[in-house]
Order: structure tokens, then sequence, then C-alpha cells
């Protein structure tokens, strides 16, 4: 049975919890509701009991598109998430369904660490869910996804971040990090968990200099324009308020010498 109809494309790195999650936010139920007729002889009624989910997710064929009508068409309720998630054929669906209602202790409870980075780029955390991410220990993953360079930087998972680590003990905050997260973060608006991290973790500051995500030099500047610009923007950010933070750390101090040649050099040059 050949059936025209809309599919959420799946990306190489997308995983099934993800797929399932935005079918279900992408789709219309308008847009599959011949199909629903074509594929099941019937209209969408009620809510699917688990052996209805799990002989369309076993079915082989057309599996995607008779997955995809299924999840669409039907209204789910936060009730039935557990019936879901205790079979093995549903249990991603299950766990899409707990994202989508914010069910956060059940999706720490069984899901992976990218079905609950999913979360933090979908739902600004309230206290509860602070406290419940801070228990779990996931922070420190958390700051891995962050500054991987593969993956984007989402704003809600940025504000999230920086939210926990108001709330934690702040140990993922290392030198390295910084460094790691200088490069992959935007500077085009200001960057706010790094001016946090400066001020309240002045232990771990880098060496700016040794950044070539802040090189400024003219070699940069004749050579590497574009990333040159891309360096201004960090150090015009950067330099707004580190000359203000007092310390006497060695690197700070480095670090406040190598901004004030940087501006020196703008006014000069640029």
């Amino acid at each position: 049975m050949q059936i025209s109809l809309p599919l959420f494309p799946r990306t190489e790195n997308m995983n099934d919890v993800l797929w399932l999650f935005n079918t279900r936010k992408y789709s219309s139920r308008f847009d599959v509701y011949s199909a629903y007729k074509s594929f099941f002889d019937k209209e969408p009624d009620g809510t699917p009991t688990a052996e209805e989910m799990i002989n369309v997710f076993e079915s082989r064929e057309e599996n995607e598109a008779k997955v995809t009508v299924k999840i669409v068409s039907h209204n789910f309720e936060e009730t039935s998430v557990d019936k879901y998630l205790n079979e093995e054929a549903t249990k991603y669906f299950g766990i899409a369904l707990a994202i989508e209602y914010r069910m956060l202790d059940k999706i720490i409870e069984i899901a992976d660490d990218s079905d609950v980075f999913l979360y933090l780029t979908e739902y600004s955390l309230n206290q509860e869910e602070l406290l419940l991410i801070d228990k779990s220990g996931l922070i420190e993953n958390i700051s891995k996804r962050l500054i991987d360079k593969n993956l984007v930087m989402f704003t809600t998972l940025l504000e999230n971040f920086e939210k926990l680590l108001k709330a934690s003990d702040g140990k993922v905050i290392k030198s390295d990090f910084v460094s790691r997260y200088i490069d992959h973060a935007s500077f085009y608006n200001r960057n706010t968990l790094l001016k946090y991290i400066f001020e309240e973790f002045t232990d771990s500051h880098p060496s700016l200099e040794k950044l070539d995500s802040l090189a400024w030099d003219p070699f940069t500047k004749s050579r590497r324009f574009s990333h040159w610009l891309n360096v201004c923007n960090r150090m015009d950010d950067i330099s707004r308020y580190y000359l203000e933070i007092y310390s006497e750390n060695k690197v700070i101090k480095e670090n406040k010498q190598y901004i004030e040649a940087y501006l020196k050099f703008k006014t000069v040059y640029c």
C-alpha cells in the first residue's frame, strides 16, 4: 500500500526518542487523517492500549509511516506514560511522552543522557527540576554536552546550565571547560554565563592570550579577517567587565594586560 504523507526527517545522529518527540511536536493530525483510515480502517478514538502501540511499533511494513500516523492522531495523557515505558517495544515512545509532559523524575530514572539534554533544550527548569538534576549528578555530563562543538548550543540549554551552576558547588568549572566554552559560545549578545563564571570562579580562568578564539593580533587581522571579527565580538564582550574583576591571581592579571593591549590596538588601528 503506497500512502503519501509527510514524515519528520531523521538526521544522522537523531535517536528514536528525539524522532518520536519531534514527530509529535511538528506534525499535524490533519495531515495524517486520511492515512490513518487507510492503515487502520477506522478513525482514531481514545488513547491506544499498550498492545495496540506494540503492534504498530513492531510492524515491518511501512513502519515509520504507521508510527507517525498513530502517535500524531491520538490524544495521549500523562497517565498513559507508564504503560508505554513498561513495554520494550514502546519504551522510547514512553520517554518521548514523558518529556512532552515534563515528567523529569521518570526521564532521569529510565532514559539516556541524550534524552535529559533534549528536556533541557525544551523547557526552562523550575526549582523542583533544578533540585532533581543536581541530586542526579548529571551536571558534569551536561557541561560536556554544552561545549561539544559538534552540537548546537541551544539558548534554553545554556540558560538551564547557568541556573544549575548557581544551584551547585561549581566543581565542573575548570580552566579547560572555560576555554572550550569561549571557543563554542555565541557573543553576538551579552554572554551572561561567561560573565558569571569569570566573576565567581577566579581560580579557573584560562590564559586568554593562548586561545586562538581570542587571537586579536595584527597577523590574525590581516590573514584571517573573518576569524578576527569573531574574536573582536568575544573580546568586546569580555572587556566590558573583566577589568573590574578583583583578584591577585597571576593569570587574571595577565589576562587584564592582554585585554588592555587589545583595547589600545583597536583604538589605534580600527
